[in-house]
């Protein structure tokens, strides 16, 4: 079935289209909402003259306040002057920018300055990243966007910003970036943020401004900004043709944006393509429409949700074409033309047929057809709104929201002629096709299909060839694909449920199996053993409870806003009843061809589904539950009884979902363990604040634990007690906990008399619950062997005491260098004891090899703890082991013994001569180390 491009290609009359893109730029130019309105008033004209019927423009409060799905409206911006200029030490003449000489020099809707404007030193954004001052100054940007970086530099207390960041770097260097927005976490700013005047100059002007501030070593502007924000209106412009059925397909494109290509041009061809197609059908050279065909002009997705959030609930839209930058020159941008398919989480009968069509009549421009995103109006694809959508764009590379788009500059009329009578021909067709038409374009779409899926088998053996992909993953990757492919026969029951294709599944569903079982045979599916936040993951099923990705957040007050985790249109789009979170991460990998999620991507994801939740965003549903009496009876089935001393390593997440969380785990661990027992957790800082603040100083009772959730929440419950250590102090609760706490800023803080050493010589046990690597009675055994790893109280630092008091205190200084004995290597999954098989860390040879002896010798005792493995043996009984290795090595892995090994310990600015007597054991006499009572 052709498409009638020739009809259209006759027809289009580029005079009127040039006429009509060129007198909407004009108004738009100014950038005020006054004249943005003026633009939504000729588009609506334009839908007239163009002959649509029901035409009308439907008014979109801006007022900063209302919302759209979550889209908060911006508020309405004007702007009568702007000025920006050095005043010291010495004044410039000229001014740096102002608005009469670049439009573009202030950022959209940006904030008034007082009156005579804000005069105050310059700092460049580099220097307060590094700890630089930005109260109450001007922060220079050089590099970030500050669309980006808005609410950062905000929360410094600066008082104005000045960008020099534009998207061609160097290369438009005498180019202004048109700043869009300085919202968190999206593009526009609500009435509830704090924003502060923001201008944008040219890379080269703001260079030279930092040349000048590094010469004087100091800098002083002033910057001026007349505008108004207020409660306004926009308007979303919309008409039909009508067709014999309601169901619709609809064209978006947008306006209220200073720039012909981004998107004048897109507005003009809707009204380009009414009229041809209104002309065809009266003429007799089209078939009349059986789907009514919709256009709708507005504000780039926030106008776009205003729309559809009530337009969905009254009408069918059974497609959605996104027309957006249609016509930049392709070589002047280095771009190629992007035609988007609708995205692999709800297909389109089209999808195949699409791209077929594209490289048939744009053959001679270059040309990229890809999987549908949610970005711009295409975002109409999301799930929750439920229309499959295609997106048209030439992307303006380097030029994207540059001043120099100006008006011809980088357009290119007959790329913008050629693309919108192809959409023209795709629409009528498409919009015409009835049963039998239908039936044809599926059994293109079955050949195409099968093509597809032989092309994605090939591609995906080239990259595990090159090592680019897991090879145990190939055939999942391809089985996922073909769901696509048969998602997009499947849906040829939207457009018309009485199309038949059972046959076409069947024929694909063959070519499927043969591609995958072949694929099968050359590279074998692997299950490997899930992470922890992999296993967290999979136990979450999330249902959306709101309709389309969160944006503004409106439902969260301004100062708790948080940011969007990276890929979140696409992870959110996979949830569903029957795909949990860490499907929906991978499915989201296989789209883009990438690897797998990692640990950190998975974290912050679940981090953010947990902050959605908060706000009923989502709602979250756990496979697997895990309450007080679960971790009980496992803690019993490790041989944990009442009276036992024992210290616990622990991930909270790894556990899966508890009931309670760390509450529960801690009154499980107590109740076992009784309060004749000891109970020990480490209470680490690990010198981690220091780190972050080199002015910092640890308190006792404030700095939190550094070692998980279970160990912050059971140091604050009331009658633990915690020792004093900067860098690795211990919370205990029992009735002697005091007794194995008290002296261990008196003693080196893993040697004898230390709390771990203590509960060794108590005939203490440790649980480990998904911890195995994080073994810190390890170091207890190396001290106490005299390794030359580590030093004894080596290293001070400010201590704040429970009394307020300001003390300083001493600690270990912890070896420079990995250990080569207990750190180096690791142990591939086939050679890790059976009980350690769902092991999800890299563990290193020398430690499989004792929990091997210890596992072998009856000394251990293993199990699960919700779903984290966890296991439990006797500190004395590791030291034995340990002590071994640590004297002979590991002659078989080429591994030496700690008395040849050449790491010592750090060497940095804490660093101080001991203060312990290592002969007498016991502390030198002149110690300045606080070593009073704190229990």
């Amino acid at each position: 079935m052709a498409l009638q491009t020739s009809f259209f290609k006759k027809n289009f009359d580029l005079s009127l289209f040039k006429g009509n893109s060129s007198e909407l730029y004009n108004i738009g130019y100014s950038l005020g909402y006054k004249d943005f309105e003026k633009t939504a008033f000729r588009c609506r004209e334009m839908f007239e003259e163009a002959g649509l019927s029901e035409v009308e423009c439907i008014p979109i409060p801006a007022d900063g306040t209302s919302a759209a799905m979550d889209f908060v409206m911006p508020m309405a911006w004007e702007v009568e002057d702007a000025s920006l200029d050095i005043v010291g030490p010495e004044p410039l003449e000229e001014h740096i920018t102002d608005l009469n000489i670049d439009r573009f020099c202030v950022a959209n809707r940006c904030p008034p300055t007082p009156s005579e404007g804000i005069t105050a030193e310059v700092v460049l954004w580099e220097d307060v990243m590094a700890g630089a001052d930005a109260s109450g100054k001007i922060v220079l940007c050089l590099k970030e966007n500050p669309i980006g970086t808005h609410h950062q530099i905000i929360k410094k207390g600066a008082a104005a910003i000045v960008s020099g960041y534009s998207e061609a770097g160097k290369e438009l260097g005498d180019a202004t970036f048109w700043i869009n927005g300085s919202g968190f976490p999206y593009w526009y700013h609500t009435k509830d943020d704090k924003v502060i005047p923001c201008f944008s100059i040219p890379l080269r002007k703001a260079a030279r401004i930092a040349e000048l501030l590094k010469k004087n070593g100091t800098l002083v502007m002033k910057a001026v900004v007349k505008s108004r924000l207020y409660s306004g209106q926009l308007y979303t412009v919309t008409g039909i043709i009508p067709g014999i059925e309601p169901d619709e397909i609809t064209l978006i494109s947008h306006i209220y944006e200073p720039f012909l290509n981004d998107n004048y041009t897109g507005a003009a061809a809707h009204a380009e393509i009414a009229r041809m197609i209104r002309k065809g059908i009266q003429s007799g050279k089209l078939p009349p429409l059986k789907k009514t065909v919709r256009f709708v002009v507005s504000m780039e997705q926030y106008g776009t949700a205003h729309y559809f959030e009530k337009h969905v609930k009254e009408k069918r839209t059974l497609l959605a074409i996104n027309v957006d930058g249609i016509s930049y020159d392709t070589k002047k941008t280095g771009r190629p033309v992007y035609v988007y398919t609708s995205p692999y989480f709800l297909p389109s009968c089209t999808d195949l047929i699409l791209g077929m069509y594209a490289r048939q009549e744009l053959s001679e421009y270059p040309l990229k057809v890809l999987p549908g995103d949610l970005g711009d109006d295409s975002f109409v694809s999301d799930r929750t709104i439920g229309i499959p959508t295609h997106y048209f764009i030439c992307h303006p590379g380097k030029y994207h929201h540059n001043s120099l788009d100006r008006f011809d500059d980088i357009t290119d009329w007959k790329t913008a002629a050629d693309l919108t009578c192809f959409i023209a021909a795709f629409v009528s067709t498409i919009a015409s096709a009835d049963k039998e038409e239908l039936t044809k374009m599926l059994s293109d779409s079955v050949k195409l299909a099968g093509e597809e899926i032989s092309q994605k088998a090939e591609k995906i053996a080239d990259a595990v060839q090159k090592g680019k992909l897991p090879s145990g993953e190939a055939t999942e990757r391809l089985s996922e694909f073909g769901r696509w492919m048969k998602g997009v026969l499947e849906a040829f029951k939207r457009f018309d449920p009485t199309v038949d294709i059972k046959e076409a599944v069947e024929k694909l569903d063959g070519v499927i199996l043969n591609e995958t079982s072949r694929l099968s045979e050359e590279y074998p599916p692997v299950k490997r053993p899930l992470t922890r936040a992999e296993r967290y993951a999979a136990n979450m099923l999330i249902r959306r409870t709101a309709m389309g990705i969160p944006a503004s957040l409106a439902r969260v007050p301004a100062h708790e806003r948080f940011e969007h985790a990276p890929g979140r249109e696409f992870i959110l789009n996979w949830l569903d009843e029957n795909t949990n979170l860490l499907a929906a991460m991978r499915k989201t990998s296989m789209v883009f061809d990438s690897e797998y999620p990692k640990e950190k991507e998975i974290k912050r994801f679940v981090r953010y589904i947990r902050e959605l939740e908060k706000y009923g965003y989502v709602s979250v549903r756990y496979l697997r539950t895990y309450t007080y009496e679960d971790i009980v009876n496992s803690l019993k089935s490790l041989g944990i009884k009442a009276g036992d001393k024992v210290i616990v390593h622990s991930s909270l997440s790894s556990m899966g979902h508890v009931e309670g969380g760390p509450e529960t785990v801690c009154r499980a661990l107590m109740d076992v363990i009784t309060y004749d027992g000891l109970l020990m957790m480490p209470s680490f800082n690990m010198y981690r604040i220091f780190q972050e603040n080199r002015s910092a100083y640890y308190d006792h009772v404030e700095t939190p634990a550094g070692t998980g959730a279970i160990t912050e929440y059971f140091r604050k419950i009331p009658g633990v007690l915690r020792s004093l250590d900067v860098s690795n102090a211990f919370a205990a609760w029992g009735k002697d906990a005091r007794e194995f706490l008290k002296d261990h800023h008196r003693v080196p803080t893993m040697y004898y008399g230390s709390p771990l050493q203590k509960l060794e010589e108590a005939d203490g046990k440790v649980i480990l619950i998904d911890c195995p690597n994080s073994f810190t009675f390890a170091h207890v055994v190396e001290l106490t062997n005299k390794v030359p790893c580590h030093s004894l109280r080596t290293e001070e630092y400010p201590a704040k005491l429970p009394d307020g008091r300001m003390v300083k205190l001493r600690t270990w200084s912890y070896r420079s260098a990995a250990c080569p004995l207990f750190e180096a290597g690791s142990v591939p999954g086939k050679e890790l004891p059976e009980f350690l098989e769902l092991e999800p860390e890299k563990l290193y040879p020398p430690t499989v090899r004792i929990y091997g002896m210890l596992e072998k010798d009856g000394l251990l005792k293993y199990g699960y703890i919700g779903d984290a493995p966890a296991y439990s043996f006797k500190l004395k009984d590791w030291r034995r082991y340990h002590e071994t290795m640590m004297r002979d090595g590991v002659p078989d892995l080429g591994i030496s013994g700690c008395s040849v090994c050449p790491v010592r310990p750090r060497v940095n600015e804490r660093t101080v001569e001991t203060d312990w007597d290592d002969e007498n054991m016991r502390l030198k006499p002149d110690t300045d180390a606080f070593t009073g009572d704190i229990m």
